[in-house]
């Protein structure tokens, strides 16, 4: 019996060391990818944070497109009456010139 129990502790001990020597690298792996996730969840919270910045420049540059599209039908109407105006002060150039040669 004393030779079952000392095979046993030797089958034993290979087991513990066999375990060991893969138990300890993997606990090292694990902390490295626990470590490169940390890593990771900072690069998405810098990336959300730029998301929602540009996001609101988006939102800001719709704004200013409508602004422009809004100055750009007054600037139309503007040049409408200009020419209008145009019209008229010639017309009264023409009257005065007439006037001016009778």
């Amino acid at each position: 019996m004393s030779n079952d129990d000392s095979k046993m502790k030797v089958v034993a001990d290979w087991a513990f060391r066999i375990l060991s020597a893969l138990i300890i690298p993997l606990v090292g792996y694990v902390f490295t990818i626990q470590a490169e996730i940390a890593g990771l969840h900072g690069q998405i919270e810098v990336q959300n944070e730029r998301v929602v910045r540009l996001q609101g420049d988006v939102s800001e540059l719709k704004v200013k497109g409508k602004e422009i599209e809004a100055n750009k039908l007054v600037l139309v109407r503007l040049e409408a009456e200009l020419k209008n105006a145009n019209g008229k002060l010639d017309d009264i150039k023409d009257a005065l010139r007439s006037l001016g040669n009778d």
